[in-house]
């Protein structure tokens, strides 16, 4: 039995592994889809505003051709040889020559705005195709990650008796994170509108009931290296994968992604510097995205168990500047 156990927790650490490949995976996917998504946006911009030009320049022109037909078709010769004296006869011609050089800036800037826009148009096709297979590739590892997650969970289950529900976290993953989440709160910060007055408040609890706390706030042996010591920075709460998580309160969604050994991460910023954190949701799991405006007890995501996890559970953490605070303390 006890070879059976050990093989099942070797097929766990091998299943997570693959997980963690293919995580980082997509979360490069994720980044170039980002750079792909804006560079796009900018050829976008670009090709409007040439199209504008175009527009501005076809318009004068036409108001300069309705002019002289009105006026009748004058001649330049007719213009320079009803000069009335020498001097009158060089003002009519340098006047002349102003217009000309005038028509051909404008018809050279108009030819220059229609290749620009052929070029634009052609490279932006060049990035939506680019861009759809850099979805198609995300969508195909996501696929193989909630295959992946299922194994292990089943894996999991085999073991036949009850484990704690574990998680470990790298401290430069952690930094990291905070530092992304700073950046996105500052951006928006502008659109952030909560029920949150002081970093005080009460907090509800994230799920839709009371489930067992399978791992405390503090120091712990790390479930998976063995080490003592380890740091926990939130709570773990047994919940069973699928089960909704909600906001504890109102706020603004900062991060709304995979995020390392974090997995499927949501993190809101409730104001005041208050921030709470839902690592290890299950693939797909995520229900908000970077900007939403989420209400106290809003469906957020689902329960699961990605990233460096070794079960479904919900990993609930609250920041106070940044810095984990014990959430029992903040909790009804």
């Amino acid at each position: 039995m006890s070879n059976k156990k050990n093989k099942i927790k070797s097929e766990i650490t091998a299943i997570q592994g693959q997980m963690d490949a293919a995580g980082e995976k997509l979360f490069d996917l994720q980044q170039k889809l980002k750079i792909k998504d804006s560079e796009l946006q900018d050829n976008v911009n670009r090709l409007n505003e040439a199209i504008e030009r175009v527009d501005e320049r076809k318009k004068s022109m036409e108001t300069r051709l309705k002019v002289m037909y009105m006026n009748g078709m004058i001649s330049y010769f007719d213009v320079l040889f009803s000069s009335t004296s020498f001097g009158d006869f060089i003002e009519r011609f340098e006047a002349l020559k102003s217009i000309l050089e005038q028509d051909k800036r404008l018809l050279d800037s108009l030819e220059k705005d229609r290749e620009m826009i052929a070029q634009t148009n052609l490279a932006i096709k060049q990035q939506q195709e680019s861009l759809k297979l850099l979805l198609q590739e995300a969508e195909r590892v996501k696929s193989e990650l909630a295959l992946k997650e299922k194994n292990k969970e089943v894996a999991i289950l085999s073991l036949n008796q009850k484990e704690e529900y574990l998680e470990e976290v790298s401290e430069e993953q952690e930094k990291k994170l905070m530092a992304l989440a700073s950046k996105q709160a500052a951006l928006l910060k502008a659109r952030s509108n909560t029920s949150v007055k002081s970093s005080n408040s009460k907090l509800q609890w994230p799920l839709p009931k009371k489930y067992p706390i399978t791992s405390n706030f503090g120091t712990r042996i790390d479930p998976i290296t063995g080490k003592s010591g380890a740091s926990h920075n939130g709570l773990d709460i047994g919940a069973p994968s699928g089960t909704s998580i909600l906001a504890a309160e109102a706020g603004t969604v900062i991060v709304a992604q995979w995020w390392s050994t974090y997995g499927n991460t949501v993190v809101i910023d409730h104001g005041n510097g208050l921030w709470t954190l839902y690592p290890h949701m299950r693939m797909n799991g995520i229900k908000v995205k970077k900007g939403d405006l989420v209400k106290r007890g809003q469906l957020i995501g689902e329960v699961g168990s990605t990233g460096r996890s070794t079960g479904p559970h919900l990993h609930f953490e609250v920041r106070v500047n940044e810095k984990a605070i014990n959430p029992e303390s903040f909790l009804n």
